[in-house]
Formats: C-alpha cells, sequence, structure tokens
C-alpha cells in the first residue's frame, strides 16, 4: 500500500495554527460548485484510510481520467469532464485517490444521502484534536453528487456481483434470500457499521494480523474488504464449511443463519482480534446478537455482461426448468416481437378529413386492423427503430450467456405457448399454481388473490425480451454500464412491457410509442427523463457519467434499420465553458429580425418530372440556447448569405414522424429516370412545411431535396407530428410516388 495510514488526518497550518486550503481545492471547488472545505477535509481524510495499490490504480485509469473531449457538431458543445474538477484534483495526491477508492465504493452502492451520512461518520471519527469545522451533511452531499459522474465507471459493482455470483450457488449453500428479503442478498451497514468496518481495516493495516469476523453482509463485505485490502476474505458458514479462502486470511466473514440471529434485521457486527485463532475460537464466542442494521437500498452500475447474468439471477431464469423453457423459447419469441411490434398504425390518409383525421384514426387503435393495415410489400417499406438483426442477435448472446443463436418464426397459428418444452413447463406452473385463474375459482368465491405463476413466468420473459431490444439501440456498447434495480423492472405495467407480453401471449401485432421504447432504453442507463419523453422535448442528457443522444441528431440520414440508435459516451455537455446534463427540443426561438429566405424558383405550380434538389442555398441550422440550467436545441434553415430564416423547430418530431415513414431503398429503374410527362396530382413543396399543401391542394406533396440529410431531417422535423410521410433512397421518382398512393401517405421526402 503506498504510503502510511494515519489515525487521524494530516492538516496542513500556517505558523500560528490556522488551516490552509490549497488552491487546487479552491478551483476544484468552483468548477464543481460546491464546498472548498468538503473537497479538502475529503482529500486530508484519505490519508486514514486503508486503499490498496490495486484499487488506487482502478481509480488512476477509471475515473481520474479526462480524456480529449469530442465535438457535438449539432449542439456546438464538447462531452467530456472540466479539466479542474474534484475529481481531477483529489487525483493528483495519494490521499485524494484513497478517498476515491472509499467515495467510488459507496456511491456505487448507494444513494448519495446514505453515502453522505457514512462519511460524516467517518470524519468525525478521524479528525484531528481540535478542528471541529466539518463540512456539512449538505455539503458532503454535493460533493459526493458530482464525484459520482466519474466514479460510475470504477468498477466496483462487477466486483460486488462477481461475489454474489460466488456465493449465492447452490455449492455454497447459501440462500438467495438471506432474511426474507431478496435486496438483502447484496445489502451493506448502516453509517455505523461502514463506520467500524473502515476503522478494522485500518487497524489492520497499521497494527498488523487481525481478524474481521462475523459479517452476516457477506456479499458487499466481501467485494468492500477486497477493493480495500487487494485480497479476498475468507468465508466461512456457521458451522465451519469452507466456501472460499482459508482461516488465516486477514478478514474472514462468517455466514449465520437467519435462525441464529435474535435480530433478523441487523446484519453486521466488526470484531477485530488481534490473534491468529482457530475457526472453533472465532465463532464460539456465543454472541450473534449482530450490532448495525443493514440497508437494503442496494444500487450499481455493472458492465452488459455482469447485469446480463443480474437480470437472468433475479428473474429465475437461470436455473431449472424455468431456463430450459426460457433458452427454448427466446429465440422463437424475439423474432414474434420484432415482428409484430409496431410503432404506428398506419391507418388510410383520407383527404377530406386531411392530417387531423389521420392523427386521430391513429390515436385509438392500439392494435393493428383492417382499418390500419398496409399491403404487404408496402408494409416491407416500415422503418425499423432497431438495429438490424444480427446486431440484435449479438445483445442476445451478450445478455444471456447463450450462443449460436438463430432467430426463428412460428409456424402459422402457433403461439409462444404452444412450443413442446414451454408448454409443458407451463402446465407445470399452472398444476402449482395457486391463483383463482389456475384453480378454476371466481374472485365472488372468496379466493384469496394471487398471482398467477405462469404469468409471472411470461412477465419475466417480457421484461428480458425488452432490455435486450432496448440495449440493441446503443451503437458500440461495449462500455455502457447499467443502473439496477431498474425502475421499469419493477413497474410490471409499463405499456413497453404490456405490448411484449401482449404479442406472446397472443400473437397479435401490437402498437405501441417510439418514446416508450426510448424510455425503457435511457432508464436502463440511469437516465430518468420519462417526463421529457412524454413532452416529445428530449434531445439529449447525461446522468451517472454517460452522456447519450440520438445518433440521427449526427448522421442526419435515415436508414432502413435503427432510426432510434442512440450514441453515448463519458461525460457531461460542455458548452461555452459551463456543464449541462440535460438538453431539451424546442418548438421555435429566435429573434424578431430573422430574415425570411426568398421563394425559390420552384413552386406548387411547377410540374413534377425529377428527382432533385432544387434548394442548393438552403441548409439546415443547428440553435442552440441555454435555458435556466439545461440546453435547448432546435433546428432551422439558413441561406447561402448566411442570414436564419422561419422559426425553430423541433427535432424529436423528426424521430415521432420516422415511427410512420416508409422508405424506399430501391427499385428496378435508374434513380434519376424522370417522369415522361410529368405528374399533374403532385406539387413541389417547401422543406420548412411540407404540410402547408396538402392542406390546400390534395396533392402529393414533394420535397425535393435529393442528397441533403439535412434538408432531409428538418422536413420531417416540420409540419405535423405521426405526419404520413414517404422516404426516398435510391429509387426512381415514380416508383416512390407510386408507394404514396398505395399508402395514402401524401407526402414525399426526395
Amino acid at each position: 500500500m503506498s504510503g502510511p495510514v494515519t489515525a487521524t488526518w494530516n492538516l496542513d497550518r500556517t505558523v500560528d495554527g490556522a488551516v490552509t486550503v490549497g488552491i487546487g481545492a479552491l478551483i476544484a471547488a468552483t468548477t464543481d460548485n460546491v464546498q472548498a472545505l468538503a473537497v479538502y477535509a475529503c482529500e486530508k481524510f484519505g490519508s486514514t484510510l486503508a486503499i490498496c495499490d490495486s484499487t488506487i490504480k482502478t481509480i488512476q485509469t477509471k475515473v481520474v481520467p479526462t480524456p480529449e473531449p469530442p465535438y457535438l457538431s449539432f449542439l456546438k458543445s464538447y462531452l467530456g469532464f472540466p479539466k479542474n474538477d474534484c475529481a481531477s484534483d483529489l487525483g493528483r495526491s495519494v490521499a485524494g485517490l484513497r478517498f476515491l477508492g472509499l467515495a467510488a465504493a459507496l456511491i456505487s452502492s448507494m444513494e448519495v444521502s446514505d453515502a453522505a451520512e457514512s462519511l460524516g461518520v467517518m470524519l468525525r471519527r478521524t479528525k484531528p484534536e481540535g478542528f471541529d469545522k466539518l463540512p456539512s451533511p449538505r455539503h458532503l452531499r454535493d460533493l459526493l453528487r458530482v464525484l459520482k459522474q466519474r466514479c460510475a465507471s470504477s468498477g466496483f459493482t462487477d466486483l460486488t456481483l462477481h461475489w454474489h455470483f460466488k456465493l449465492y450457488t447452490p455449492v455454497a449453500m447459501i440462500p438467495v434470500t438471506p432474511a426474507g428479503d431478496p435486496r438483502s442478498a447484496i445489502a451493506f451497514p448502516n453509517a455505523n457499521g461502514l463506520d467500524e468496518l473502515v476503522d478494522a481495516f485500518r487497524q489492520l493495516h497499521r497494527i498488523g494480523e487481525a481478524t474481521v469476523t462475523r459479517v452476516i453482509i457477506k456479499t458487499w463485505g466481501s467485494s468492500f474488504t477486497e477493493w480495500c485490502l487487494g485480497t479476498p476474505p475468507a468465508v466461512f458458514t456457521h458451522d465451519g464449511r469452507k466456501i472460499c479462502g482459508q482461516v488465516e486470511q486477514d478478514v474472514c466473514i462468517i455466514h449465520l443463519p437467519t435462525t441464529d440471529l435474535r435480530n433478523t434485521s441487523a446484519g453486521i457486527k466488526i470484531k477485530v482480534d488481534h490473534t491468529i485463532r482457530t475457526f472453533e475460537d472465532l465463532v464460539g464466542d456465543g454472541d450473534v446478537n449482530l450490532k448495525h442494521p443493514i440497508n437494503t437500498r442496494w444500487s450499481g452500475m455493472p458492465s452488459i455482461d455482469q447485469y446480463g447474468m443480474w437480470l437472468l439471477s433475479s428473474n429465475g431464469l437461470d436455473t431449472g426448468d424455468n431456463k430450459r423453457a426460457f433458452q427454448h423459447l427466446i429465440p422463437y419469441a424475439l423474432y414474434h416481437v420484432m415482428t409484430c411490434l409496431r410503432f404506428s398504425c398506419y391507418p388510410a390518409f383520407d383527404h377530406e378529413r386531411g392530417l387531423e383525421g389521420w392523427l386521430h384514426a391513429g390515436e385509438f387503435l392500439n392494435t393493428m386492423s383492417p382499418r390500419s393495415s398496409l399491403a404487404e410489400d408496402i408494409s416491407d417499406l416500415r422503418l425499423c427503430p432497431f438495429p438490424a438483426p444480427p446486431v440484435i442477435v449479438a445483445m442476445l448472446c451478450r445478455l444471456t450467456g447463450l450462443s449460436n443463436v438463430q432467430l426463428q418464426p412460428l409456424g402459422d397459428g402457433v403461439r409462444i405457448e404452444d412450443l413442446p418444452f414451454v408448454k409443458v413447463h407451463l402446465q407445470a406452473l399452472k398444476a402449482s399454481c395457486r391463483c383463482c385463474k389456475c384453480l378454476n375459482l371466481l374472485l365472488s368465491e372468496n379466493a384469496v388473490y394471487k398471482y398467477c405463476e405462469c404469468d409471472a413466468f411470461l412477465d419475466k420473459v417480457s421484461i428480458v425480451i425488452a432490455d435486450i431490444l432496448a440495449l440493441s439501440l446503443f451503437v458500440f456498447p461495449d462500455n455502457l454500464r447499467i443502473r439496477i434495480p431498474v425502475r421499469h423492472h419493477q413497474n410490471r405495467s409499463h405499456d413497453f412491457t404490456t405490448s411484449i407480453l401482449r404479442i406472446i401471449s397472443t400473437g397479435t401485432p401490437t402498437v405501441t410509442n417510439s418514446h416508450l421504447l426510448l424510455d425503457w432504453a435511457l432508464t436502463l442507463a440511469g437516465h430518468d427523463v420519462n417526463t421529457e419523453l412524454r413532452a416529445h422535448n428530449w434531445a439529449a442528457s447525461s446522468s451517472m457519467g454517460q452522456a447519450i443522444w440520438p445518433a440521427i441528431f449526427d448522421t442526419n440520414g435515415p436508414t432502413k434499420y435503427g432510426f432510434l440508435s442512440l450514441k453515448f459516451d463519458r461525460g457531461v455537455f460542455q458548452y461555452e465553458e459551463e456543464s449541462y446534463t440535460l438538453v431539451k427540443a424546442v418548438e421555435a426561438f429566435g429573434n424578431d429580425d430573422e430574415v425570411e429566405l426568398a421563394a425559390d424558383q420552384h413552386t406548387s405550380s411547377t410540374p413534377v418530372a425529377e428527382s432533385q434538389n432544387h434548394y442548393p442555398g438552403l441548409r439546415a441550422n443547428w440553435r442552440v440556447q441555454v435555458s435556466d440550467d439545461n440546453l435547448k436545441v432546435g433546428l432551422g434553415l439558413v441561406g447561402a448569405d448566411g442570414l436564419l430564416a422561419y422559426a425553430t423547430v423541433s427535432p424529436c418530431r423528426a424521430l415521432a414522424n420516422l415511427s410512420s415513414a416508409l422508405l424506399v431503398e430501391r427499385c428496378p429503374h435508374a434513380a434519376d429516370e424522370t417522369l415522361e410527362p410529368p405528374d399533374q396530382f403532385a406539387a413541389y413543396a417547401y422543406p420548412i412545411d411540407p404540410t402547408r399543401l396538402i392542406r390546400s391542394e390534395n396533392k402529393v406533396a414533394v420535397v425535393a431535396v435529393s442528397g441533403m440529410n439535412d434538408l432531409r431531417l428538418l422536413s420531417l422535423a416540420c409540419g405535423d407530428w405521426y405526419a404520413p410521410v414517404v422516404l426516398r433512397g435510391n429509387a426512381c421518382l415514380s416508383c416512390c410516388l407510386l408507394v404514396c398512393r398505395r399508402s395514402t401517405h401524401p407526402i414525399l421526402i426526395l
């Protein structure tokens, strides 16, 4: 371990005894808007911590570095962390690195308020005599909150889950739900218990040989021991059976059955023994009245691989008949959901009712019906929010640990419940289920309500499928971390999984909203932006050190697969030397003296005959402004002379309109083939409002912006939400107009 571990802080004092705070702490505190005293006190406190060299190296490589920030052109800002923030300042000293090691373990495992409470107790124990000005709980919370952005990537959660899967196995014979509470499988001590555990490690390093015993919180206690000391503890059952390690190791963790505990809410007793004794001596004290309560509000940020193991384990899909049935059905169920899940009901467009009628018709269709169905060849032109199937299969394999998986269609008339292994498993669940449905009882017969075990199994399958589809949205997700416990997993009535469950259970094509898919994906990454998504004004956000934004805002060009793809990177948004964690889309903003661009010579009276760009002097322009603590972004037009034109429109409209759009990628003809004669029932429309022509002339509105992806994105963002649009890929104009008429979609963007 680098440097000595002291019993109290080493303060920097002046000649007259006053405490001095370095300029680095002042700059860091100003950068992160926290109290300098909190930064200073926590760094000095770090000298009292026993943190091993391997953990310090992890902090130096994963937490402290500030990589060169990438530039996001649509936000006109950089993405990353300030170079002189609190983590950077603390990373310049060994004591600061030790504190970051402790902070990473705490804020990777618990709420900031719990971590601040524990830290406050530790500071009071180790403060030097005569130093009474400690940081307040609020100041500690503020500091830990800004450090959480960086510390989420430390990997402590992966270590904790590693110990969880190591200890809670049939071999270890430790029940997965100790004390009757599934959350206590990974619980941590309360503030006083943590203080005693950290102090025990301090004594162990300063005095020498010692043994810490009677730690009932096996998983978190084991990972925290290895994190701090660099060596794993020895873990034994109460009757002396070794689970791992040797009794001679410095830290011995003894599993006590809940029947031996006088207070089942208690979870830890720290006992430091400075003599090496036999195991019988360690457990023979007779006192199992554990001192400190446990806290079950555990949380974490594991990698995708560790999360996949946790996902299957927490849903009971990793062992026994549940596992066999799940592995049998998942290739079929995932294919079926991908095929039947719709993000628009595609109702027929009626010129007499106009756009308002089209939107009204779609609002009330939750499942596909004859009123909303497209011809099969036209339906194949729908855009898919998910990436191509091979990418989804790769995510399936990564989350579940399966290999050589191929998505399989079901035969005509066959449902998921008809698959052989699934059918047998559901019959077995039904035989043991005590719900009214499985017992053929009516609620009026005084039956006790119980949740159906068959429904519970399919619920869990739908959650896994939802996670696979949502995580497949992330481009290159190797470094993505998942926030657990996942809030939506605890809500069994979320509309996204309800749609998936309906497809699995009935085989019926079902319509859901694209913002529900985004909400599920962003929640997995620790972003709580449900309000912004429902208001259709989420454009980007950063949480837990992970910034996420729609990939199409970078590329501008929609493709057949993945129009809801998400990009992410570490950091927060840096705009004009300020940091922001939320970017909202706006409907309109700008100065009153904006100059409207002169109309192009191509108007609605020009015959539609060719696929060209009729607006070579126009460009889409991303506009950014600061609003309170958030950024706001929108799309507008700029002319060749640099003058801005028209009000800014929300880029989120483009995402919504892609949900109901059709894409004609190719056709047998030359892409630049002209119409002979010109189409008299179509007319050119302006990029800024292609729906104006529909309302006035009842013609197919053709937006001639061929080859200009930025103008195509702008056109998608203009007009009404969920507008009926056809996009041209590399097909000829004639075939694109044919698709417009067969699908009744009245807008064509070239």
